[in-house]
């Protein structure tokens, strides 16, 4: 027995969902040189499976907006696993789709027992809120295009609080994502952040107050938004991400998260 073996046969099995961001399962990529692989959580799926874990990656409008997205990531959950436990680990918009599912739905409310938040805009992002109204960054034309085709973006622009309130009985993780550490491979994201102003720090996109709630666990990781799910910003990374290469860091942070499920 090698010792990859042993660590599976050591860990608790769960079922587990993934879900996805915004523009999730979009063919931006060319298959020829994806594979397999190109899957929005780049590797986690099958590294989570070699670990004993069922996992689902439910597709949902990409750019839905998210009672739309809930209401497919449901009929997901429903159909893959009709009863039983279950945790969601969800990267962006998926973490808001998730949060307004377990209002709306009251079985998967009892079901879902831990959602971990991974870049998750809580109080929103100053990009989504850019692209919704966005003086000074979007010449005309594209503004107007920007307006009528923000689809999901409305639900990541900058709000006060969070649109759905804690449910009683899940259990809370944030992972903030630091893109101040994550070198060059956070390049592309850090000057996102810059030229949008998103408060420090921030994983580019989403800044640490609006990634944690108060009450939830918070954990860091050192990479930007895209590279919380294997897509790093930076070069060489993103490129080597793009012909099959996977982060073994990656997969062992997914790896540890499974872990945590309880």
């Amino acid at each position: 027995m090698n010792d990859k073996t042993k660590e599976s046969d050591s860990m608790a099995r769960h079922r587990i969902v993934l879900a996805h961001g915004i523009f999730g399962g979009l063919a931006w990529a060319p298959n020829w040189a994806l594979g397999q692989r190109g899957a929005y959580f780049h590797g986690v799926r099958p590294h989570l499976e070699s670990l004993g874990h069922e996992v689902i990656e439910p597709q949902v409008p990409p750019a839905g907006r998210v009672v739309e997205r809930a209401a497919a990531l449901g009929q997901a959950i429903h159909a893959a696993w009709p009863q039983g436990d279950l945790h969601v680990i969800a990267h962006s918009l998926g973490g808001l789709d998730t949060r307004h599912l377990l209002r709306v739905d009251p079985q998967l409310r009892k079901r879902i027992k831990t959602l971990v938040a991974i870049g998750t805009p809580h109080l929103g992002s100053p990009v989504a809120s850019s692209w919704i109204n966005p003086v000074g960054h979007l010449p005309g034309a594209l503004s107007l295009l920007a307006r009528a085709h923000a689809g999901g973006v409305e639900d990541l622009a900058v709000r006060p609080k969070p649109a759905e309130p804690d449910q009683a009985g899940v259990r809370y993780i944030d992972v903030f994502c630091d893109a101040g550490q994550a070198g060059y491979q956070g390049l592309v994201f850090r000057e996102l952040g810059n030229l949008f102003s998103v408060e420090l720090p921030n994983d580019g996109v989403v800044s640490l107050r609006s990634a944690h709630l108060e009450g939830h666990e918070l954990i860091t990781w050192p990479v930007d938004h895209g590279g919380a799910v294997g897509w790093p910003s930076g070069h060489p990374t993103l490129f080597e991400a793009m012909f099959g290469h996977v982060d073994p860091a990656l997969l062992n942070r997914y790896a540890d998260l499974a872990g945590l499920l309880g």
